[in-house]
């Protein structure tokens, strides 16, 4: 008996997605009655459209030519005169609706499965709303926020949004960001998306960021700033120009401490100048261009003597270049600590830094 075998293919492909439509209306409480409307309008449509569905007789692709009595009723409030149906996600439309939120004047409507809001944007159009962006966009949307850091602590502060958007550089995708900070997680909760939109820029005591979250989470990102007592606090949904913007105040602010940090390690380098010979050495800290014996074989080469401690008859501590707080970079060790003590109470220990110590000559 022969073998036969069939292999079957299937392919499936659609443009389902999380979609979005941002729209600007005249004041705030001009977008939160448009809210108010369209909640309303999504939960009676999502009842009805259900309700058809139900039918045995009823075609599903008929779904789409379908306009519900709750359309036509918020048509006709708004002069709109509907050509297609909404639909959204994969089964019933009903306890699945669009999410609606208000950020100030602007209100954003977002739903993380669908194949886009169809004629919504023009609806909103003539409820007076203006579309920040051509139409629906894929994705959640990107929020720019101001602030300037609080009285107190304001180092802490700035230092725990330093190192959530310093990811940025290495973690594309931004659900796999760390959204913890010590034992405290981030009040924001996971963004969306990529991080090509995500900026973020620190001048003084003055943030700017941009990031791309789901509007479920911006009350909690208000929260999050509200309780570390961020102050001037100003939340608004992002155009690209914003993005734009601080992306480029983003580069400024990170080619001028590159700058500042090569200056300081020139300046470093020419002040610590000096006859290397008949010095004794010690090395603290992770040393970037060489390990720790490989250092120490040059010490020696310099005609000097590796100590193993530091007490006030050693001439010379060398502080490595990776993390180095010479450079602002990290906190003093031991070593450091202690020799700086020894110096206060008249010991001339001479502190350099590694690249300092490469350009010793005998």
């Amino acid at each position: 008996m022969a073998l036969e075998i069939y292999v079957w293919n299937s392919f499936s492909c659609n443009n389902s997605s999380d979609y979005r439509l941002v729209a600007k209306f005249d004041d705030p409480k001009a977008a939160a009655a448009m809210k108010k409307d369209l909640d309303k309008f999504f939960a009676k449509h999502a009842e009805q459209i259900d309700e058809l569905n139900e039918d045995p007789d009823f075609d599903y692709d008929d779904l789409f030519d379908t306009i519900s009595d709750a359309a036509q009723k918020i048509g006709k409030k708004y002069g709109h005169a509907w050509k297609e149906g909404l639909v959204w996600g994969d089964d019933c439309l009903s306890d699945d609706e669009p999410g609606t939120w208000v950020v100030g004047d602007t209100l954003i409507v977002y739903h993380t499965y669908m194949g886009g809001f169809g004629e919504l944007s023009k609806l909103l159009a003539k409820a007076g709303g203006t579309l920040v962006e051509r139409g629906d966009e894929r994705g959640a949307p990107i929020v720019r926020v101001e602030l300037d850091l609080p009285a107190k602590n304001g180092e802490a502060f700035a230092q725990e949004l330093v190192d959530f958007f310093d990811q940025r550089h290495s973690v594309q995708w931004l659900h796999e960001w760390n959204l913890r900070t010590k034992e405290t997680d981030y009040a924001w909760g996971e963004g969306n998306g990529s991080a090509k939109d995500v900026t973020f820029a620190l001048e003084g005591e003055h943030v700017t960021f941009t990031y791309t979250i789901r509007p479920d989470y911006i009350e909690n990102l208000q929260s999050y700033l509200k309780k570390n007592k961020a102050r001037n606090v100003v939340i608004r949904v992002a155009t690209k120009k914003d993005v734009s913007e601080n992306r480029k105040r983003d580069r400024k602010l990170a080619k001028a401490a590159t700058k500042a940090k090569a200056k300081s390690v020139a300046k470093a380098t020419k002040a610590d100048a000096f006859d290397p010979a008949g010095k004794s050495y010690l090395f603290t800290g992770k040393l970037a261009a060489m390990t720790r014996a490989e250092a120490e074989a040059r010490a020696k080469a310099l005609g000097g003597t590796v100590a193993g401690s530091v007490t006030p008859a050693l001439d010379v501590l060398v502080v490595g270049d990776e993390g180095s707080p010479l450079y602002g970079d990290g906190a003093k060790g031991a070593k450091l600590t202690k020799a700086e003590a020894l110096n206060a109470k008249g010991a001339s220990i001479r502190v350099i830094s590694e690249t300092a110590f490469l350009g010793l000559k005998k």
